[in-house]
C-alpha cells in the first residue's frame, strides 16, 4: 500500500506526515487538549473553538436559486424568514483541497437545486484541507466534523422546524469521514445521529486501518452508502456502509483512461455518478455480489446483453431492499427492473440519490419497505386561530421531549382535527384547504394537515396503496405525542386513499380507540377485496361516519362505518358535467366539498334512511321522514344507510326533506309574480296556476303533460283544470271573475265588512266601509277571494303534514 500512498507526497510532505503521526500519539494520550499550529501553508487545529474563519457554512434554495449562498454563523445561525426549513435538507462536503465552488460537489450543489423545495448546506473547510497539505487535512477531519455538529445543533435550536436528524448528509473523499465525526458528536452531544450518511469514494490515506470512530462506516447513521469509483488508491477498497457499490469495478472509470491523472479522474467520478443519479429518469442499477474478492476473482461477471440494455434499476437513494448486502453485485439475477420491466428482484439495487434500504424505486414511483417514523417524506403542519394563514410545521418523534409539539400554537383543550390528502393531491387541495377556513370561523380547533405527496404521486397509485401502512404509522406517531398532551378528542379526516389510510392510523394506536373517523369516497381501488385490519371500517374508531360520490369508480360502493351517507345516488353528481371537466373526478372531489360546506352550513345536508343500496336501485327506498344530517354536525352513535340529494353547485345543501319537493322549474313564474307560496301547493300546482290566475287575468300556457285533469287528446287544446266554480283555466278571464264576485257580494249586504290585510295586494279597504254597486273594488274582491283559497290550502295542509323525526 506504500507505493499507493506515497506518490502524492514530495519529501516534505513525508517529513510532515512524521511529525503528525508523533503529534497523533501525543494527542491521544491528552485528548482533552486543544492545539492549533501550522507548517509552512498547512493548518492543523484539534478541539479549537469553531470559528467562520476556518469552517464556513452556507446554504442555498432552490426556491430563490438567484439568491446564490448565504453565509450562516457557524455557532448561531439564522437562516433567512424566505428560506422554509422545513422543505427537503440537504448536507454537502467536499474533500481535500476542496472548496464552496470544488467541481466535484458544485455539480451535486446544482442537481439538487433544479429539484422544487430543496435546501442545501455546504460545509466550507478549505482552509483546513488545503493543498498540498493532506497530511494535516486528513487530522482536520475531526476538527471539520465537530463544528458541523456545533453548527447543526444551533440551527435546529434556532429554528425548530428544521430537523437534523433527517438532514441527508453527503461527503465525498475525505469530506465523508468528516460526517462520521459529526454524526458521533451529534450522538454525543443531543443523543441524534444521522438518518443517512452517502459516502462517495471515501478516502484511503490515513484512513485504511483506523478505528472505526476515525473513519465512515455503518456505526455512524441508520443507513450508509457508500459509492466506489477509486478503490485502491484514493478511495477505500473495503466496505464502508451498509451498501457499497463499486461502479465499473470500482477502480478505474471509462472515459478517464486518457486523462494525465486517471486515478484522480476515476476519484472524482464517484460525484459525477451521485449528481446524475439526483434527476435520472432511467438511474444506475447495481447487482448483488456477495464480497469484492468474489468480483475479483470472476464469480461476479457482468451478463454482456444486461450490460448493453442497461436496464433501469437506479442504484440511488430509493433503492429497494432489506439490503444489509454490502456489494453491488454486476449481474447475475435472471430478471432485472426497466423502464418497461416491473418486476421485483431482490438481487438489484438502485445506486445514487435514491438508494435506500428502506424504500425501492420503480420508475418514478417509491415503494416503502420498512422506513423508520419520523420520515421527512411524511410532513404535519399546524393551524389554529393563532397561525391561520401561516402554516406550522411540527416535527413529531419517538418521544415528546424530541417533538416540538410543546413549542407550537398547539392547545390541548381545543378539539383536535387530523386532515389526510390522497392520492395524487396534497395537503393544498382546494376543499381540504377550505375546510380549514370554516373550522376556524367556526370555533378553537387544533387543525392537523397531514403532506404525503411524496409517496402518493402520480402515476404510482399501486405504490401510493402499499405506502398507506407506512403513512398510516407514522400518523399514528402524531396522535400518541397528542395523547401524551393530554387529550383524547382527536377526529381524522381523511378523503380517498386518505379515508384507507385512517385504518392504519388506528391499527397504530391500539389498544387506544379513536374518537372519530370521517372518510370522504374512501378509495376502491385495490381495496375490494382487502381484509378488515386493511381498509376503513367501523371497528376503526368509536363513530365512522362516511360520505359516498362516486361509487364503483374510484370511491367505495360498500358500506365502510357506522352509518354511511350516499349522496344523490353516491355515484355520479349533479353539477359535474359541465365545463368540459372529468365527471368522475369532479364526483369524487364532491365529497370534501359536501363536507367543507357542512362544518358551518345552517341548512345541513339531511339523509332519509334506506335499508341497503340494492334497494335503492330497486326503488324501495323513497324519502321519508327518518333523517340524520351528514357531515361535520352528524350524531354520534347514528347507524345505518342514508341517501341525500343536494343542489348541483354551491351552496350544496337543501336542508331537510318536509314530506314534499320543491320542484325549481317553478322558480321562474313566482318570483315573476313575486308570489310567495307554500312548499305542498307549489308540489300540487307546479306551474303555478293557483296564484297567477289570481293575480294576473292573463292567460297562462299550461303544458299538456303538466295537466292531471287533462281530458283531451291534443295539447292545449282542452286545458280545463277546474278550481272553484266549475271554471277551468283556459276560460278564467276577468269577466269570469266579476261573475263570481258578483255572486259572492250577498255575503256582505247590509253587513259592515271586515277590514282585510293582504300580502298580495297593495289596496286596503277600511273597517265598516263597504262597496257600492258603482263602485266595486276589484282588487278588494280579489283579495278577499284570494284569502278564502288561502284558507281552503291551509286546511289542505293540515290534513296532510306528518311530524318531523329528530335525530337528536
Amino acid at each position: 500500500m506504500k507505493q499507493l500512498t506515497i506518490y502524492a507526497f514530495d519529501n516534505r510532505l513525508k517529513e510532515l506526515a512524521i511529525r503528525l503521526l508523533l503529534l497523533t500519539i501525543f494527542v491521544g494520550c491528552f485528548p482533552t487538549t486543544a492545539h492549533e499550529f501550522t507548517i509552512g501553508p498547512c493548518q492543523f487545529q484539534y478541539l479549537e473553538p469553531c470559528t467562520s474563519k476556518t469552517i464556513a457554512f452556507y446554504v442555498f434554495s432552490s426556491e430563490h436559486p438567484k439568491d446564490g449562498p448565504v453565509l450562516l454563523d457557524s455557532i448561531d445561525p439564522h437562516v433567512p424568514e424566505h428560506i422554509r426549513l422545513n422543505h427537503t435538507n440537504k448536507l454537502i462536503v467536499h474533500g481535500y483541497g476542496g472548496s464552496i465552488d470544488f467541481n466535484a460537489t458544485k455539480m451535486i450543489r446544482k442537481a439538487y437545486l433544479r429539484k422544487p423545495n430543496t435546501n442545501v448546506f455546504i460545509v466550507d473547510w478549505g482552509k483546513l484541507s488545503r493543498l498540498p497539505c493532506y497530511p494535516t487535512a486528513a487530522f482536520n477531519t475531526k476538527q471539520a466534523g465537530e463544528c458541523t455538529a456545533t453548527f447543526l445543533i444551533g440551527l435546529q435550536a434556532n429554528h425548530p422546524e428544521f430537523s437534523t436528524r433527517d438532514l441527508h448528509a453527503i461527503g465525498f473523499s475525505l469530506g465523508a469521514h468528516v460526517l462520521s465525526f459529526t454524526s458521533n458528536a451529534l450522538e454525543k452531544s443531543i443523543g441524534v445521529r444521522f438518518r443517512r450518511i452517502t459516502g462517495l469514494d471515501p478516502a484511503l490515506p490515513f484512513f485504511a486501518t483506523a478505528r472505526p470512530h476515525w473513519k465512515l462506516d455503518q456505526g455512524d447513521a441508520d443507513f450508509v452508502d457508500v459509492i466506489h469509483t477509486n478503490a485502491g488508491v484514493y478511495g477505500k477498497i473495503e466496505t464502508c456502509g451498509h451498501v457499497d457499490f463499486y461502479m465499473n469495478g470500482g477502480q478505474n472509470q471509462p472515459g478517464c483512461e486518457n486523462d494525465q491523472n486517471q486515478p484522480l479522474c476515476s476519484h472524482m467520478m464517484s460525484a459525477a455518478y451521485f449528481a446524475e443519479s439526483i434527476n435520472s429518469k432511467h438511474g444506475f442499477w447495481a447487482t448483488r455480489c456477495t464480497s469484492y474478492f468474489a468480483y475479483f476473482f470472476g464469480f461476479c461477471k457482468y451478463r454482456v446483453e444486461q450490460q448493453q440494455q442497461q436496464q433501469s434499476l437506479i442504484a440511488g437513494e430509493d433503492s429497494s431492499n432489506n439490503s444489509s448486502s454490502r456489494q453491488e453485485e454486476t449481474a447475475q439475477p435472471d430478471v432485472a427492473l426497466g423502464e418497461n420491466n416491473q418486476v421485483p428482484d431482490s438481487n438489484r439495487i438502485l445506486m445514487g440519490e435514491y438508494c435506500s434500504n428502506t424504500s425501492f424505486t420503480i420508475g418514478n414511483c417509491v415503494w416503502v419497505v420498512d422506513r423508520p417514523c419520523p420520515d421527512s417524506d411524511i410532513r404535519f403542519y399546524l393551524f389554529t386561530r393563532s397561525n391561520p394563514d401561516d402554516r406550522q410545521y411540527i416535527h413529531i418523534d419517538e418521544t415528546w421531549e424530541q417533538s416540538n409539539l410543546s413549542l407550537s400554537y398547539f392547545n390541548p383543550s381545543h378539539p383536535v382535527k387530523v386532515i389526510i390528502h390522497g392520492y395524487n393531491a396534497d395537503m393544498f387541495l382546494t376543499p381540504l384547504i377550505n375546510m380549514k377556513g370554516e373550522y376556524l370561523s367556526r370555533a378553537n380547533y387544533n387543525l392537523f394537515y397531514v403532506d404525503w405527496s411524496d409517496l402518493a404521486h402520480g402515476p404510482c397509485y399501486p405504490s401510493a396503496v402499499h405506502n398507506t401502512r407506512h403513512v398510516g404509522k407514522c400518523i399514528g406517531q402524531l396522535v400518541q405525542r397528542i395523547i401524551d398532551a393530554g387529550t383524547d378528542n382527536i377526529h381524522l379526516v381523511g378523503f380517498s386513499l386518505g379515508a384507507q389510510v385512517t385504518n392504519y392510523v388506528s391499527t397504530t394506536v391500539r389498544p387506544f380507540r379513536l374518537k372519530r373517523i370521517t372518510g370522504l369516497d374512501p378509495a376502491m381501488p385495490l381495496f375490494i377485496t382487502a381484509a378488515p385490519d386493511d381498509k376503513l371500517d367501523p371497528t376503526d374508531a368509536e363513530f365512522v361516519d362516511v360520505i359516498h360520490t362516486n361509487a364503483l369508480v374510484q370511491g367505495k360502493i360498500e358500506r365502510c362505518g357506522h352509518v354511511d351517507f350516499y349522496v344523490n345516488g353516491g355515484i355520479l353528481q349533479p353539477g359535474c358535467w359541465g365545463s368540459g371537466q372529468n365527471p368522475m373526478a369532479c364526483s369524487h372531489h364532491r365529497a370534501p366539498d359536501y363536507y367543507a360546506e357542512s362544518i358551518r352550513s345552517l341548512t345541513g345536508f339531511w339523509g332519509w334512511s334506506c335499508q341497503s343500496y340494492v334497494y335503492y336501485l330497486l326503488g324501495f327506498c323513497p324519502q321519508n321522514n327518518a333523517q340524520v344530517i351528514a357531515g361535520e354536525d352528524c350524531p354520534t352513535g347514528t347507524e345505518g344507510m342514508f341517501m341525500i340529494t343536494t343542489n348541483p353547485a354551491s351552496p350544496f345543501a337543501i336542508g331537510r326533506w318536509a314530506g314534499f319537493s320543491i320542484p325549481q322549474k317553478k322558480d321562474a313564474i313566482l318570483n315573476k309574480h313575486g308570489l310567495n307560496r307554500d312548499p305542498f301547493i307549489s308540489d300540487i300546482d307546479q306551474w303555478g296556476k293557483l296564484d297567477s290566475s289570481f293575480n294576473n287575468v292573463d292567460h297562462f300556457p299550461t303544458p299538456y303533460s303538466q295537466d292531471p285533469n287533462h281530458q283531451g287528446s291534443q295539447g292545449g287544446e282542452d286545458d280545463e283544470w277546474p278550481y272553484f266554480n266549475h271554471v277551468g283555466t283556459s276560460d278564467l278571464t276577468k269577466e269570469h271573475i266579476r261573475k263570481i264576485l258578483e255572486q259572492d257580494k250577498s255575503r256582505y249586504s247590509g253587513d259592515a265588512m271586515p277590514a282585510v290585510k293582504s300580502t298580495l295586494a297593495t289596496t286596503i279597504l277600511p273597517a265598516g266601509a263597504s262597496p257600492s254597486d258603482n263602485d266595486i273594488d276589484d282588487a278588494f274582491y280579489l283579495q278577499d277571494l284570494r284569502r278564502r283559497l288561502q284558507q281552503k290550502e291551509a286546511s289542505v295542509m293540515q290534513r296532510y303534514t306528518m311530524p318531523m323525526f329528530n335525530a337528536h
